[in-house]
């Protein structure tokens, strides 16, 4: 979960009753916004990416396994990251995350160190437009 207002991502870990621990917040960036999870580099534990709205970053925070995430990395997007979203864009067999910037109607995306060619669509709530990047690597 995202706490806008002091920049920290929550995490509530399951207890076996379908209850949740206390939260623990980690650092975002400014204004997160959206966050998701998954493997980025690929050691078999769950990590965090977060679209930091007020700023021009993208989070990432690793996992460690057990609950507990490692220091927060930032990575350049333009301004108004609103949403992340994560899959093997370039056939690398490795996550990349693209972050829709809502500022500048732009989406950017992070690759993660070959293609099947996944495509992304973006909408647009101001014009009802929907749009298909074609991946377009070789």
């Amino acid at each position: 979960m995202v706490n806008s207002e002091d920049n920290t991502v929550s995490l509530l870990l399951g207890n076996d009753d379908g209850s949740f621990h206390t939260p623990t917040n980690y650092p975002g960036g400014l204004s997160p916004y959206s966050v998701i999870s998954a493997d980025f580099n690929n050691d078999n534990k769950s990590d965090l990416a977060v679209a930091n709205y007020n700023s021009s970053s993208t989070s990432v925070l690793l996992g460690s396994g057990n609950g507990t995430f490692h220091t927060t990395m930032n990575y350049s997007v333009p301004l108004g990251p609103y949403a992340v979203i994560s899959a093997d864009f370039n056939n690398d067999k490795k996550l990349d995350i693209a972050v829709v910037n809502i500022d500048d109607a732009t989406v950017g995306l992070l690759l993660g160190d070959n293609d099947k060619k996944m495509e992304l669509v973006v909408t647009n709530s101001a014009s009802d437009d929907l749009y298909v990047l074609l991946n377009i690597c070789n």
